[in-house]
């Protein structure tokens, strides 16, 4: 159900990373603007069939709305990261480069995070942004600095999204780990005392 590589269309890790963006984003971007993205600069490709066409818009759906459900409080977010099989390198520059095409659809809306007032909010524009800073100017560091940056780059993402979803929604600091499992679990309760 793959879609020909030369249209040029997102790469799984990089259409997790747009999903992403997205739906943290402080405005509400429908599918009708941002499907063009997704398809590439060619445009959606020419599908054999209608069926065809629908199975491609369902499994786009379907994975949005995946990571739609892990942004909803509580939240259990986990991006979709592609790693060199025979190095193990984790090469989380492809879903950042899908979050930072998300956030090119609402600039305006983004200035809202940056101008909020919000310190966790700011951290968490300031990480992604230097995650995209240095996923662009990555040959200009040292090995060692990549390799520092690649050691914390997931965890990253990780905070900074949970941090900007929690600013799109209007939830207070606290609200996305309220109700956490483990909290009303009694036998873990237990082992703690």
């Amino acid at each position: 159900m793959a879609l020909p590589e030369e249209n040029g269309a997102m790469l799984l890790s990089e259409f997790d990373g747009f999903c992403t963006g997205l739906l943290v984003c402080p405005e509400t971007i429908p599918p009708s603007e941002w499907l063009k993205q997704v398809w590439g600069p060619d445009g959606p490709p020419a599908f054999d069939t209608m069926e065809h066409m629908q199975a491609v818009l369902d499994l786009i759906m379907v994975h949005y709305n995946r990571v739609a459900a892990m942004l909803i409080p509580p939240a259990y977010f986990g991006p979709v990261i592609d790693e060199v099989p025979a190095t193990g390198e984790v090469m989380w520059e492809f879903w950042m480069e899908g979050f930072m095409t998300a956030m090119t659809l609402r600039p305006e809306s983004w200035k809202k995070a940056t101008s909020s007032g919000d310190d966790d909010v700011l951290t968490a524009m300031v990480g992604v942004m230097s995650l995209s800073r240095f996923a662009r100017e990555r040959n200009e560091y040292s090995k060692a600095a990549q390799a520092a940056r690649d050691d914390g780059a997931v965890d990253l993402i990780i905070d900074s999204v949970l941090e900007l979803n929690r600013f799109a929604k209007g939830l207070p600091p606290d609200a996305l780990f309220e109700g956490m499992p483990w909290e009303n679990d009694q036998s873990l309760n237990s082992l703690s005392r």
